[in-house]
């Protein structure tokens, strides 16, 4: 059976690790962070969303 997400661990400077899971078959993808309080948060996001973001963070960055 194939594995629904791939998952990477990403070190951060603010916080200590980050979970960022993609979903093929959703076609989106997860960050959890922890906060300072000792719980977490988590966003999600799908391909669209993310690419609409590159599209508007390229106009900034030129």
């Amino acid at each position: 059976m194939r594995k629904k997400t791939h998952d990477r661990y990403l070190k951060a400077k603010h916080h200590e690790e980050d979970l960022i899971q993609v979903n093929e078959a959703m076609q989106s993808i997860s960050i959890s962070q922890s906060d300072d309080s000792g719980g977490s948060q988590k966003v999600f996001l799908t391909f669209e969303a993310i690419e609409e973001l590159y599209n508007e963070m390229k106009k900034y960055n030129k």
